[in-house]
C-alpha cells in the first residue's frame, strides 16, 4: 500500500475538515491510501484490516497529525531524529487496540453525502456551532467534488454527471472501535490515543474506489 496524503493538501478538504473540528470539537483527520489491489465490499473489510494493522497506517496518523497541526501523538518537544520505532499494532504505543474487529455499514451515494451534513448540523456540538444547511451543503458538496473530480465516478451530490462507464464509488460507516481511548492511559506515562469514547462524536467513514480508498476520523469531545 502507498500514502496519498499529498493529495489531500487542497481547500476544499482542508475546510471540510477545519469546519468540522470546529463543530464537534473534534481532531479530523483523513487518510488516501492506494491499495495493491482493488477494494470491493467483499475485500474492503480484509484490506482496511490489513492497512490498520500496517505501519503505514501509524506512520500516516502521526504524519496528518503534524500536518493538522494536532500533535496529539508526538511528545513534546518533538525531535524528528529521535523518533520512536513503529509499534506493532495492539503493543504498547500503538494507536490500534490490540485484538479489534471491524464492523462496516455500507451506505449508499447520498447517504454519504447526508453524513458529511450530519457532521456539520447535527453531530454532537459541545459549543453548539453546528452550521446552517445551505454552509454545511455547500462545505460537503465542494469536499466531495475534489475527492471525485480527482478519482472519476460518481458524485453523490451530482448524480447526473456520472456517464456509466466508470468504477462506482462504495461508501460505509465503520464502527469506532479499533483506535485506543482517550481514557485508557490515564494513569500510564505518555501513549498515543485517538477515540475519546463518545458514541456520538467518534466516528470513522470508509469510501473506495478502484485501488484508493479514504478513512476519514472524528473524536468529537464532549
Amino acid at each position: 500500500m502507498d500514502s496519498l496524503l499529498a493529495d489531500l493538501n487542497h481547500p476544499a478538504i482542508e475546510a471540510f475538515l477545519d469546519a468540522v473540528d470546529e463543530v464537534m470539537n473534534s481532531n479530523t483527520l483523513m487518510l488516501k491510501v492506494r491499495a495493491d489491489v482493488p477494494v470491493q465490499p467483499g475485500n474492503r473489510a480484509a484490506i482496511l484490516s490489513d492497512f490498520l494493522r500496517a505501519p503505514l497506517f501509524h506512520e500516516m496518523m502521526l504524519t496528518a497529525d503534524r500536518a493538522r497541526g494536532w500533535w496529539m501523538f508526538h511528545e513534546m518537544p518533538y525531535e524528528p531524529t529521535a523518533a520512536a520505532p513503529i509499534p506493532a499494532a495492539g503493543a504498547p504505543g500503538s494507536l490500534v487496540r490490540d485484538g479489534f474487529r471491524l464492523t462496516l455499514s455500507p451506505l449508499d451515494g447520498i447517504g454519504m453525502a447526508a453524513r458529511l451534513r450530519w457532521m456539520l448540523t447535527s453531530a454532537c456540538s459541545p459549543y453548539r456551532r453546528h452550521l446552517d444547511e445551505n454552509r454545511a451543503r455547500d462545505l460537503a458538496g465542494e469536499f466531495l467534488r475534489h475527492v471525485f473530480d480527482s478519482g472519476g465516478g460518481l458524485c453523490p451530490v451530482e448524480p447526473d454527471r456520472r456517464s456509466g462507464t466508470e468504477t462506482p464509488w462504495e461508501f460505509c460507516t465503520v464502527r469506532p472501535n479499533f483506535l485506543r481511548g482517550m481514557d485508557e492511559h490515564a494513569d500510564e506515562p505518555y501513549q498515543p490515543a485517538y477515540f475519546e469514547g463518545c458514541e456520538s462524536a467518534d466516528t470513522a467513514t470508509f469510501f473506495h474506489q478502484g485501488e484508493v480508498f479514504y478513512l476519514l476520523l472524528t473524536n468529537g469531545a464532549p
